[in-house]
């Protein structure tokens, strides 16, 4: 990246000779390139007329596609045991779904002669390679029902706004830092051109983890900072970049407006948040039974996937 403070004149050296290569090689020549982070990339590279053409390769496996891959790797599952597997990482990507498998394999080696490999068992191995399970096991987690109020908040909310096909999973075990987390089915869910109506509904979603572990707890952990931000990031984006909400203009950033004009902004983002908060917490109350149902099983079962038709009902 040009613009980097690396003081090494090395790196300016290698994005000028890129440039130069770019620019001159022959008719019958296609460059392509491969990378985890399009924005560390110097903007000259990717300007029109060099390597301007970005296609991003998602993570999109179906079910089925699991299930053949690992009917390969493990021919000895059953049909109930690739079914269990193929729920359980279909989302992920490649590498991911091959650690798990090898980790799997050496599973079924020790387990040779014990007892019988269920879908239960399978499920156990699962988890101990998704989730981070020795932290839950081994540290005074005195929070985990704070959690379960919080991930069945957002949960129930989104199975209001969304089909119950497109939730795909909640878990009260950590992961990734986080101390639960709900997670969306990537081939019901795109990333298309969303109404105004669509994004009020994602801040509605953010919000309501934090109003539900509120509401039924008395207290607000330090994950729900986290969805107040998103939730605030998202409405802010709304008003400067997309013109909602009576702002008929864009802004790039806010050292382009007057002080009038971002205390204008901030009172159109007060306003537009506290009526989202109140239509949230609205949702919270009146769905109270699905959240409480949701929660007696996330501390008995900690994981629920694909299986929300009773908190419909």
């Amino acid at each position: 990246r040009g613009d980097s403070s690396h003081n090494n004149s090395y790196y300016d050296g290698i994005t000028n000779n890129w440039l130069y290569q770019i620019d001159n090689i022959p008719n019958n020549v296609i460059i392509i390139g491969a990378t985890n982070h399009i924005d560390g990339i110097d903007e000259a590279i990717k300007r029109d007329g060099r390597l301007s053409l970005v296609i991003e390769v998602e993570n999109k496996f179906t079910v089925e596609e699991v299930k053949k891959f690992i009917s390969k790797e493990i021919p000895t599952f059953s049909e109930e045991l690739l079914e269990t597997f193929s729920k359980m990482t279909y989302y992920k990507n490649g590498s991911e779904i091959s650690e798990i498998i090898n980790s799997i394999k050496i599973n079924l080696l020790s387990q040779e002669g014990k007892e019988k490999l269920t879908s239960t068992l399978l499920k156990k191995w699962i988890f101990n390679e998704k989730y981070d399970l020795y932290s839950f096991e081994n540290k005074n987690y005195s929070n985990v029902e704070s959690v379960a109020w919080h991930e069945a908040g957002h949960a129930v909310v989104f199975l209001i706004f969304r089909e119950q096909e497109k939730l795909h999973e909640i878990s009260i075990y950590p992961i990734q830092g986080a101390l639960g987390f709900i997670s969306y089915n990537p081939e019901l869910n795109d990333n298309g051109v969303e109404t105004k109506e669509e994004m009020e509904q994602f801040i509605m979603m953010a919000l309501a983890g934090r109003y539900a572990e509120k509401m039924f707890t008395k207290k607000i952990s330090s994950g729900a900072s986290a969805d107040l931000d998103q939730a605030n990031q998202q409405l802010r984006y709304m008003i400067t970049k997309l013109g909602m909400y009576g702002s008929n203009f864009i802004m790039r950033d806010d050292k382009e407006v007057s002080q009038k004009t971002l205390k204008y902004i901030d009172k159109i983002q007060k306003r537009e948040m506290k009526r989202l908060t109140k239509k949230t917490k609205k949702l919270i109350v009146k769905n109270k039974n699905s959240i409480k149902l949701m929660v007696k099983d996330l501390m008995e079962e900690k994981v629920i996937v694909d299986n929300f038709e009773k908190y419909m009902k």
